[in-house]
């Protein structure tokens, strides 16, 4: 059996938007982003927290109110340090639940939303299926 190992990671790029919407929206939404990824660096076994998005305080509320719906989403692109190996990818959809009472107690629940949820490894799995 090998043993796996930490590595870092190589040209880690990381993009995130958001939309707000009134009803549902198609589970294959239109996935865009407006600014250029953010570049970073992360080391073995580490962790980041990025992607930061501002929803102004009208949407929060009115989502709140359950007269609009918020969507946040974003990709995580990044190289490994074993020459030859392609590009890895992480991928998120949400749709955020608000629930509580403004301004103070208001609360977040982020719910898998739409087909973009996974990473290159889904891809592989699933390749692997079909063969």
């Amino acid at each position: 059996m090998s043993e796996t190992r930490p590595t870092p990671t190589r040209r880690l790029q990381i993009n995130t938007n958001w939309k707000a919407a009134h009803g549902e929206l198609r589970p294959e939404i239109d996935i865009n982003y407006v600014k250029p990824p953010d570049g970073q660096f992360l080391g073995p076994g580490a962790k980041v927290q990025s992607g930061t998005v501002v929803v102004p305080m009208r949407d929060i509320q009115a989502a709140l109110e359950e007269r609009l719906q918020i969507f946040v989403w974003g990709r995580a692109v990044y190289e490994d340090m074993f020459e030859g190996t392609k590009p890895h990818f992480f991928e998120f959809c949400h749709r955020v639940e608000v629930t509580g009472e403004a301004p103070g107690k208001i609360k977040l629940h982020f719910r898998q939303f739409g087909r973009a949820n996974g990473s290159d490894e889904d891809v592989q799995s699933s390749e692997e299926a079909a063969s």
